[in-house]
């Protein structure tokens, strides 16, 4: 069958490419169409192969990210790591690997999951601030500066249900969710 693909102006950007993962499989678990999976998978293949080199060898991509507008008023490089970026590639990292074993695809769900592990083991030294107890917005890996600022939508990944395995890797996880059950709005960290 062909892969599903949308016309140039329609095409997903780079960095949000869970999103498009994540509707795919959630229609899928819905549906069950084993097709429709089928059809989405090559798309999703190409992305991962863009990133699963740098994920593998390093843990993290760089870019000056998706969101919000402006990215370079929030100091970020195209030498950058974004939180919001990167958590969302580990939920990515995470439904390819769930999806290519739903479809009987061992070794591409190995691939995923060996690329959602080396994130989990580089996010927190990358983005908790122990001293504020939230996440940063960025890190600039070529002049090793780390962000000032604490966004919420840092913890957009955090939406997704395959974002709880992130959860059981991460040192900081528990002030985050004390944050997101307790705090919430509240939180001065929330700087933006």
């Amino acid at each position: 069958m062909d892969a599903i693909s949308a016309p140039a102006r329609y095409a997903v950007g780079r960095g949000i490419e869970f999103l498009q993962a994540s509707l795919a499989y959630e229609t899928y678990l819905e549906t069950g169409d084993r097709s429709f999976a089928m059809r989405c998978l090559p798309s999703f293949i190409t992305r991962f192969e863009e990133i699963e080199n740098d994920l593998l060898r390093r843990g993290y991509v760089t870019g000056e990210g998706f969101y919000p507008d402006l990215l370079s008023a929030f100091g970020r490089t195209e030498h950058s790591s974004v939180c919001m970026e990167l958590g969302s590639r580990y939920v990515f990292c995470q439904i390819l690997r769930n999806l290519a074993h739903e479809l009987g695809d061992p070794a591409l769900a190995k691939r995923g999951e060996e690329a959602a592990r080396s994130i989990a083991q580089k996010f927190d030294n990358l983005f908790w601030d122990a001293k504020e107890g939230f996440l940063i917005d960025a890190v600039n890996i070529a002049a090793g500066g780390r962000s000032s600022l604490h966004p919420l939508f840092s913890l957009l990944f955090l939406q997704s249900p395959w974002a709880f395995h992130w959860f059981g890797a991460s040192q900081s996880a528990g002030d985050v969710y004390r944050f997101q059950i307790h705090d919430g709005c509240r939180s001065p960290v929330a700087s933006i």
